[in-house]
């Protein structure tokens, strides 16, 4: 956006967020009139209204690409300036040990975002956390299925809770289920036909790893390397755990999940 812009250059090349000076602050700061509105410490820099952000991220390079910021970074700077009333603001994202795959971003201050952000976070304040009342979950299912694992203390239940509302939803389910099965058992089969054509070519390969063959100009590299798996099944597990307690309670981890079953059939 127009409100990320791109960073001055100094007299050696680099930009002119490594020349300022900083200080940093360890003090709680609000907006005494927004109960929602607080923010820990962070660094400013030093005669300017302004601040400084240092992120750690391996795994998310591609997300600031093009002058990018993550979305949730900027709303949770942004909601930093807000409180602490500054008008700009910088954040260095290090992908590795070294200054030459990092990213430095200037975000500017919005009055319109910055509303925007404060009525959501009021929102979600007053009618969630004083309520403890859980929003509705919106991000990926793979995501809320791993919060429900995490913070729901299941109940086994004797009898069926009866659900309403989702009369709808319920044979799109079981018809999207019924697809689903259809296109594992195509692709299985396809599998077995890729197996049966690849059969021939890993034998003639005897105890080597790798070949190649060139076909009308095409090169094709086939790989068949061994891969090693360190386990342990359930019967030594149980040995671990009555013949050495102290080393089965150190290292080993117990983790729930839960089975998701669908059944339908006519009543």
């Amino acid at each position: 956006t127009p409100l990320r812009k791109p960073l001055p250059k100094n007299s050696a090349g680099r930009p002119d967020f490594v020349c300022m000076k900083s200080r940093g602050c360890t003090s709680i700061h609000c907006i005494p009139s927004c109960s929602q509105m607080w923010t820990g410490s962070s660094t400013f820099l030093t005669g300017r209204q302004g601040s400084l952000s240092v992120r750690a991220n391996p795994n998310s390079k591609s997300k600031w690409e093009d002058g990018g910021v993550p979305f949730h970074y900027e709303c949770q700077v942004r909601h930093y300036m807000a409180v602490m009333n500054i008008d700009v603001a910088y954040i260095v994202c290090l992908f590795e040990n070294n200054s030459d795959t990092m990213a430095i971003r200037r975000i500017d201050r919005d009055p319109v975002f910055e509303e925007e952000l404060i009525a959501a976070e009021k929102d979600f304040w007053e009618n969630h956390v004083l309520k403890n009342d859980p929003p509705a979950f919106t991000e990926k299912p793979e995501l809320c299925f791993e919060t429900i694992d995490r913070y729901v203390q299941a109940q086994i239940s004797k009898k069926a809770v009866t659900l309403t509302g989702f009369d709808e939803v319920l044979p799109d389910i079981a018809s999207l289920r019924e697809k689903k099965k259809a296109l594992e058992n195509e692709a299985k089969a396809v599998q077995e036909q890729i197996d049966t054509l690849i059969l021939p070519i890993i034998d003639s390969m005897g105890d080597q790893t790798a070949a190649t063959a060139t076909v009308d100009g095409v090169q094709y590299d086939i790989s068949y390397k061994p891969m090693d798996r360190t386990s342990i099944n359930k019967d030594n597990l149980k040995r671990l755990k009555i013949n050495s307690p102290d080393i089965y309670d150190e290292y080993v981890t117990t983790t729930t999940s839960h089975r998701l079953t669908f059944k339908c059939s006519k009543v």
